[in-house]
């Protein structure tokens, strides 16, 4: 990173003073504030979160539903998968940026409220092109909720929780992985009626998210999101140090662009890929089997939604239990050992998801106990890409604690931005064919692209050795 930044963070401490002056005094989210108002701004970020995360799921959950209700073409299913990450992830520096210079937190209000409406419109889309629109609309304000979000859940945290910005950090993250959990379920489950046609009943998901974002707003616009001692944290830095944080900060950035990868990898190509390629070999879905062939694909593509949700929500369950987990246990100052193995148990587990599938669905086909070992698999994958993200978020944000909100943005959204490669890495993976045309390849050439995608993860945790340790403990006491 540049040192103009240097200066910047000099700077902030007016543009903070010049805020507070023009929209009230600041509560501190600090233990020199009131410890029950901040406890209850927590948690209405807690809640707001398990609401917003919800929608974009529905994106990749319902994608052969959506393919078949809108007839889209490989590249169009293509785009709904890349578009997610692109729009949701490349603005948000951006927007975390403005939130620092204004000292705002109306982001976070106005991404969760927009964002609702918007995906949860997509059932009302009667082409390709209304849908692109209302998904780009929506996952570009889901993208600029979440800096400002998880600062302010990483500094209220930093006095509410034993181990302070991580844990909260991850117990805020774990909200998210719950509304996707629900997404994952919902989305297929509301489709399913009206004999399949249910789609535009999602639009009933909205008014909650509405009713939650006028919360936010009232508890949150005076609460500040950085450090309350930054400023003088800044000033102790020797000369260069805040350029070799910014380079540790940028490490930290290229291993969570890789690990959002295999995370979008995992569940919006390959769960669906694997889960429709076992119902396409079923032969079950034929169309002799259905009064025509439109009949079949949409039975076929509601099935496979409706077994994708199941592997969704095993996969974001695990999310959600290894950030609590590790937002816990792991000490600040010691996460540089973390971000090494974790990365690598992950990567063995989504090595071996696609046999021990195979293996389990020849067993007994998609029965729910024959198929709690593919579930728990599934699971445990997040080890590796998600459960690095406390001590990541948390480390960063503690390297630069006059830019809580936008290396907060880097951790996340250039995450984000970046894993919109799976797309074209998977055609890679599947010896140059489509995510369509995808599950009709055999088992053994899907199982390479789960291993292909457990690359990333392998190549994320040797990043690590470019990280100072001496750094990673001496940033231990910026709480």
């Amino acid at each position: 990173m540049p040192e103009p930044h240097e200066t910047h963070s000099n700077g902030v401490a007016n543009h903070s003073q010049a805020a507070s002056d023009v929209n009230g005094a600041q509560r501190p989210a600090s233990k020199n504030g009131s410890k029950a108002a901040t406890r209850l701004d927590y948690w209405s970020l807690f809640g707001s979160h398990a609401l917003i995360d919800v929608f974009p799921i529905l994106l990749s959950s319902l994608l052969w539903p959506l393919r078949e209700r809108l007839d889209l073409t490989p590249s169009q299913v293509t785009f709904v998968i890349m578009a997610t990450p692109i729009f949701s992830g490349a603005l948000q520096p951006f927007f975390a940026w403005l939130t620092d210079k204004y000292d705002t937190r109306l982001c976070g209000p106005l991404g969760l409220a927009i964002g609702a409406a918007s995906i949860g419109s997509i059932g009302f889309a009667q082409s390709f092109w209304q849908l692109a629109v209302l998904q780009v609309i929506g996952v570009i304000a889901v993208g600029f909720y979440h800096p400002i979000s998880t600062a302010l859940a990483g500094q209220a945290g930093t006095h509410l929780f034993r181990n302070g910005r991580a844990q909260a950090i991850g117990i805020f993250i774990s909200a998210g992985m719950a509304g996707h959990a629900a997404g994952s379920m919902l989305g297929p489950w509301i489709n399913s009626l009206d004999d399949g046609q249910g789609m535009p009943y999602l639009i009933w998901l909205v008014p909650p998210c509405l009713v939650a974002a006028i919360v936010l707003h009232l508890r949150l616009r005076h609460v500040g999101h950085r450090h309350d001692n930054h400023s003088e944290i800044h000033a102790s830095f020797a000369p260069g140090e805040s350029a070799r944080r910014w380079r540790a900060i940028a490490v930290l950035t290229v291993q969570n662009a890789l690990r959002f990868t295999f995370n979008v990898g995992i569940l919006v190509i390959m769960l669906n890929v694997w889960a429709k390629s076992k119902l396409v070999q079923s032969g079950a879905f034929g169309a002799d089997k259905f009064e025509s062939a439109e009949a079949a694909e949409r039975a076929l593509a509601n099935a496979a939604a409706l077994q994708n949700g199941y592997l969704g929500a095993a996969l974001t369950i695990g999310m959600g239990i290894s950030v609590l987990t590790t937002g816990r246990v792991i000490k600040r100052g010691r996460e540089w050992g973390p971000l090494v193995y974790l990365s690598l148990i992950g990567a063995a587990f989504a090595m071996v998801l696609g046999p021990v599938g195979d293996l389990m669905y020849d067993l007994g086909g998609f029965s729910l106990w024959l198929m709690a070992p593919v579930y728990l698999c599934t699971g445990l994958t997040a080890i590796g890409f998600f459960a690095t993200f406390p001590p990541a978020a948390s480390l960063a944000q503690r390297l630069q604690p006059g830019h809580t909100s936008l290396v907060t943005s880097l951790m996340m959204g250039a995450g984000w931005a970046f894993s919109s490669l799976c797309a074209p890495l998977a055609y890679l993976f599947f010896g140059m064919t489509t995510v369509s045309d995808a599950p009709n390849l055999e088992p053994w050439r899907i199982n390479v692209a789960f291993a292909g995608f457990g690359g990333l993860l392998l190549v994320a945790s040797a990043l690590t050795l470019l990280i100072p340790r001496d750094l990673v403990a001496k940033a231990a006491d910026h709480h």
